[in-house]
């Protein structure tokens, strides 16, 4: 079976979604309402312990004083270890709660483009089987990401304590470069790995990047390639205060999904008929 080019996968998804539609869209607004909620909580909970002092600062500058004077000691308070390690782990918590929902919903739009039966229920799938095993990929992929850009980091870290020293700052400069790009590989080499954790949730998570690294030999220019003709939509939707985002979520996830499938040579037909159970 061939593999098919942006266009295919996009038209493919565009029809799936339009057999059902309201159960796409019901399920991404519910998802978007809890991450919501669960980002204020998070948000509320930070404001009085590690965002405190520099909410002490904001709260008593003086607006005809030295707005610079304060802009460098909040950006001293956020380069400190103990500010960025914390909001690493705070970052790695909240991204690894928010991939279990996340990865529920890319489910929801993998049973639409398989043409199955998709249920909002469907949105809850991974905290009935095996949540540690997504929280797990995602941990280890955000360490790694961690670990790509530590040199970058470090060497920023010096320069904003001698900010006159030119080596330092292009040193940091081209390894910022560099862990942005190899980061985003990295991020292309294990983008399948959610997909295939719902085709069997019940593999090892070395296993399931393993598969992801293998799948995406060969195709990573293509699903960047799939990522930039999406732009258009994004910059549409901020146009729109973010309402169009309702539509082009659904039809994003479950492009993505056919890509999965493409990936996997299974056939993107599309069903035309009622629903078995619909």
């Amino acid at each position: 079976m061939e593999y098919y080019s942006s266009e295919g996968l996009k038209r493919a998804a565009k029809s799936k979604l339009s057999y059902q539609y309201g159960t796409a869209i019901g399920g991404y607004l519910l998802q978007v309402a809890i991450l919501f909620a669960f980002m204020m909580i998070v948000a509320i909970a930070l404001a009085g312990t590690i965002l405190q002092p520099m909410m002490n600062l904001i709260a008593t500058m003086d607006p005809t004083g030295d707005i610079m004077a304060v802009q460098k000691q909040l950006i001293e308070m956020s380069m400190t270890p103990r500010y960025q390690l914390t909001s690493q782990a705070v970052s790695a918590l909240v991204g690894a709660l928010a991939a279990t929902l996340t990865t529920g919903y890319s489910y929801l739009c993998l049973k639409i483009s398989r043409s199955e039966t998709a249920k909002i229920s469907d949105l809850f799938f991974v905290y009935k089987n095996n949540p540690d095993r997504v929280i797990l990929l995602y941990l280890l992929s955000f360490l790694i990401q961690t670990l790509i850009s530590l040199p970058s980091d470090v060497v920023n870290y010096i320069y904003e304590k001698n900010p006159q020293n030119v080596v330092l700052y292009f040193a940091g400069t081209v390894l910022s470069i560099a862990s942005f790009v190899l980061t985003y590989i990295f991020s292309l080499m294990v983008s399948q790995v959610f997909f295939l954790y719902m085709d069997d949730v019940n593999r090892s998570v070395p296993e399931i990047f393993r598969e992801s690294i293998a799948l995406m030999k060969g195709h990573k220019g293509r699903l960047f390639y799939l990522q930039v003709s999406f732009i258009g939509w994004i910059l549409l939707a901020l146009l729109t205060c973010g309402v169009l985002l309702f539509w082009v979520g659904p039809y994003m996830t479950i492009t993505f999904a056919e890509f999965y499938r493409n990936l996997k040579r299974e056939p993107l037909y599309v069903v035309t008929e009622r629903y078995p159970d619909a």
